[in-house]
């Protein structure tokens, strides 16, 4: 007798694994309709919520600027400065950016200029201005401001890309808005 149970118990395990080897090849058959869902494996808007914060690092991933810059030196009669020319690159829907000037390694300083975003097209000149202009947007969303990484908008340690003097840097210049000098000031 156990012989005999023995036997259909392993009668029934083959049955499954072939049952299961034709299902699965059925199954991976390019030409079958796939197999609906279970009602017990459907998923609702409930179980993918997204907290605050995912949504708030999915806006600032969203928030990336670039520049464009250029760096001239600049002849006077009287001496010379370091020019810097910035076309910032926002992302639609942003709502500001802001500025940040880096002096060395330990001087940050928060540029409090009043500019919107359609101040895009910047300029300055310096003797002495700040190592770096770093840059990020950000956006108000349900009175939360969400920021943008900073971004490098200027490396003052770049060569100048070339030499000119001041009527062609005021042409240049022209319709441009101007980075103040007393907020370079240290």
């Amino acid at each position: 007798m156990k012989k005999t149970k023995r036997i259909a118990v392993a009668l029934i395990a083959l049955i499954i694994i072939v049952g299961g080897i034709v299902g699965f090849s059925a199954c991976s058959k390019s030409d079958k309709k796939p197999i609906e869902e279970s009602s017990a494996m459907q998923t609702t808007d409930s179980d993918i919520q997204t907290t605050v914060d995912d949504v708030t690092d999915i806006q600032a991933q969203s928030l990336d600027v670039s520049t464009d810059t250029s760096y001239y030196n600049v002849s006077e009669e009287v001496g010379g400065f370091f020019g810097v020319i910035i076309d910032i690159n926002l992302p639609k829907g942003v709502d500001g950016y802001e500025l940040m000037s880096v002096w060395n390694v330990n001087t940050k300083t928060l540029i409090t200029q009043p500019l919107t975003v359609n101040d895009t097209r910047l300029y300055y000149g310096t003797q002495a201005g700040p190592r770096e202009i770093l840059i990020r947007a950000y956006d108000d969303n349900n009175g939360e401001r969400v920021y943008g990484e900073w971004y490098t908008a200027v490396d003052a340690t770049t060569p100048a890309e070339k030499d000119i003097d001041v009527k062609t840097w005021d042409e240049l210049t022209q319709g441009r808005v101007l980075l103040e000098p007393s907020y370079w000031d240290n």
